[in-house]
């Protein structure tokens, strides 16, 4: 059985982007993956992380990022997905982007999140990547 994995930086972008494929491809007998990297909870959100949660109507009590990991099992079972994998790293707002504009501006001082990412990457890929599965945030499919 041929494989794809389909890697996501945000919540919904695979859903968003490329559902359709991976959909045509588990339908055609193929074993499809989702890895989203900036899952991670982050409990009592403030400022610029909390305006992005509360403009879109969620309020400061509501586990923003729960929700949306739920809406995203619900994708990969929709669309037949083999496995969604959060990889539970801190979206932008969470590691000090403090505006929309810091967004676009570079990457901040001291945000070693390319390294954080390109570490994670060698792990699950290297010659023991299957021994660490056990540490993977994961939602199966059934």
């Amino acid at each position: 059985m041929p494989n794809a994995l389909f890697l996501s930086p945000h919540l919904g972008d695979v859903a968003f982007s490329c559902g359709g494929t991976l959909s045509n491809l588990a339908a055609a007998g193929w074993r499809g993956g989702l890895a989203t990297a900036f899952t991670r909870p982050v409990p009592n959100p403030t400022g610029f992380a909390l305006k992005c949660q509360t403009d879109k109507g969620l309020s400061a009590e509501v586990d923003y990022l729960a929700v949306r990991r739920a809406e995203e099992a619900d994708f990969g079972r929709a669309v037949g997905a083999a496995e969604v994998l959060w990889l539970n790293f801190p979206e932008a707002p969470h590691r000090g982007y403090d505006s929309p504009a810091e967004l676009f501006a570079g990457v901040k001082p001291g945000d070693d999140i390319g390294d954080a990412l390109a570490g994670t990457a060698a792990r699950r890929t290297g010659p023991n990547s299957a021994s660490s599965s056990a540490a993977r945030p994961r939602c199966a499919m059934p």
